[in-house]
């Protein structure tokens, strides 16, 4: 008990250090504020929620400024790392996609404040602009604008990848939701279908950053009565700020962001209506502002990197089934395990029968 309390301790002691260190840095932000240039800055307060994001200890940390012309507050992220190596490595993942934002000067990754390779941290500016969810957008306009995000983050260069672990992946889920010798069958054969499509494609991405909607802040550039399609593809509409996540895999297929960001809204429509119509349409809208960025930063279309059609339906029962296994472990009674096990049968069937997310040709953007 002692030991931990020494350990919060010591821990705000050295965020409150670190809040000191880069107050000087926010002195100029008061004559935007006040309408006068502060002459002397410091720190009233600090508070901070930890996270562990696996390659680092994440603080989400807000800061009090005091200074002579007022007070006020600022968000930052603290992250700490282990060595000098992984901040190395946070650094060169930045630089990646600094590089992907290049030709887009109202998009970039969340400032970095300050690095300090010794102490094994880095310091990242939130900055004060909206999350998704705050800008009052409809949810066309949403997907369309997270399309255009995503293939920015992913960037022009594609790379080999194999996903064949995917394909065994879905066959051990298969196999693990139904000892039904029929029900496996019939399920493996079309998981098979896959494994043509994956064959000669080249879609995989180097990856510097997990793109999630909760890493983004956005700032209108214009009024939203003048918001349009074209204004987000041609990056008019926002400023977008990145705050870079790493991910365990150094490159992944485009499709599994895309499975990763639909793939429970799609499984929560089946189970109210039987169909997936409403997801189709916002996936439909994601993939066509993806394809317009990535012909402009390529000259290679969507369907030109995924020749035989893309493994999106793969991935939309994949990312089910992974999360499904911790909400069948939390339940306790087998009656609703055995329920739930059923819906997530009828969804694969329906997603392997039919194919609901192809859209193949309807996003090939020329």
């Amino acid at each position: 008990m002692t030991e931990k309390l020494w350990q919060n301790i010591a821990l705000r002691n050295s965020i409150m250090t670190i809040a000191e260190d880069i107050a000087p840095i926010f002195k100029s932000q008061t004559t935007e504020m006040f309408g006068f240039k502060a002459r002397y800055i410091s720190v009233k307060n600090v508070e901070f929620k930890a996270q562990n994001l696996g390659f680092c200890q994440q603080y989400n940390t807000e800061i009090e400024f005091l200074s002579d012309q007022g007070s006020w507050f600022k968000n930052v992220i603290v992250r700490y790392f282990n060595s000098e190596d992984e901040v190395e490595h946070e650094l060169k993942l930045f630089n990646i996609l600094e590089l992907n934002c290049l030709k887009f000067p109202n998009i970039s990754p969340s400032p970095l404040i300050i690095v300090n390779k010794n102490q094994h941290y880095v310091v990242y500016d939130l900055l004060n602009d909206k999350k998704l969810q705050d800008l009052d957008l409809s949810v066309k306009y949403q997907d369309f604008l997270m399309g255009t995000v995503y293939a920015i983050t992913h960037g022009g260069k594609s790379y080999e990848l194999d996903i064949y672990e995917i394909i065994e992946l879905v066959k051990y889920g298969v196999n693990d939701l139904t000892a039904n010798i029929k029900t496996k069958l019939r399920f493996l054969e079309k998981v098979d279908h896959y494994k043509k499509l994956v064959s000669a494609s080249k879609y995989g991405y180097l990856v510097s950053t997990q793109p999630n909607p909760k890493n983004f802040r956005f700032r209108y550039l214009i009024s939203e009565q003048s918001l349009s399609e074209k204004e987000i593809s041609y990056q008019n509409a926002f400023e977008v700020t990145i705050l870079p996540t790493q991910s365990q895999e150094k490159v992944s297929d485009r499709m599994l962001d895309v499975g990763l960001l639909f793939a429970d809204d799609g499984f929560k429509e089946f189970q109210r209506t039987g169909k997936v119509r409403k997801t189709k349409t916002r996936i439909l809208h994601f993939l066509r502002a993806y394809s317009i960025i990535h012909k402009k930063i390529s000259s290679v279309s969507l369907v030109q990197l995924y020749p035989l059609g893309y493994p999106l339906d793969l991935y939309m029962i994949l990312v089910v089934y992974l999360s499904g296994v911790n909400q069948l472990n939390a339940l306790q009674d087998d009656n609703d395990k055995q329920t739930l096990i059923i819906e997530f049968l009828k969804y694969f069937e329906f997603v392997l029968m039919t194919h609901p997310f192809q859209m193949y040709r309807e996003t090939d953007i020329h």
